[in-house]
């Protein structure tokens, strides 16, 4: 996300070389379909089973089924978006559509990992009862909004308000990112605990 908030920022103060900021975009595109992936290997490697209250039918993993699907979707059609955005025979509608499906994508996954959460943490067997989760996939959600925003605010108003409106989305998704990484270090220092106090039981 640093790279795409310095891109937005530099495009909404200056007038960047197209022909530059045009492969930096491709560039940072290409890494959210190789984070969508990674999330893949992730989240299908993990042990939660955990059921929903509605039903024994709605699992973290078909939720993360879900979720990954719209994030692969999202990822692939901002790569389409941004290597159209080259090609001059191409409406600017057409990218546009593309951002835009992009865009709602990247929301229907944050809403779906948040409902993932929303299980795993109503799970009885379940450490992970902790508010910086919730602060980090709250992000998620409002980042999602803010690029959605300014994919629909795009064919409506002028460049300046929707580059405007996508830095506040890279800002949030930011803050998203720092907050997802603190969640991690929690977790690992949790795994790490655990492992030594399992050590010390076999020791004695």
């Amino acid at each position: 996300m640093i790279g795409y908030l310095f891109m937005d920022t530099i495009d909404f103060m200056f007038m960047v070389d197209f022909s530059i900021s045009f492969i930096l975009y491709i560039v940072l595109a290409m890494f959210f379909v190789v984070d969508a992936l990674i999330h893949i290997m992730i989240r299908y490697s993990s042990d939660e089973h955990f059921h929903s209250k509605y039903g024994t039918f709605i699992s973290y993993k078909t939720v993360a089924a879900f979720a990954c699907i719209a994030d692969n979707i999202a990822s692939i059609s901002y790569m389409i978006g941004a290597i159209f955005s080259g090609n001059e025979r191409l409406l600017d509608e057409v990218v546009s559509y593309f951002n835009l499906i992009g865009s709602v994508g990247f929301l229907m996954e944050a809403c779906l990992s948040m409902f993932g959460w929303y299980i795993v943490k109503h799970n009885e067997h379940s450490g992970e009862n902790d508010n910086l989760h919730a602060y980090a996939y709250g992000c998620s959600v409002v980042g999602a909004l803010l690029y959605s925003a300014a994919a629909v605010l795009n064919f409506f108003v002028e460049l300046r308000i929707v580059r405007l409106t996508q830095i506040g989305g890279d800002v949030v998704y930011l803050i998203d990112s720092i907050l997802f990484c603190a969640c991690w270090y929690r977790l690992k220092q949790k795994i790490e605990l655990k492992a030594l106090e399992v050590d010390e039981e076999d020791y004695l």
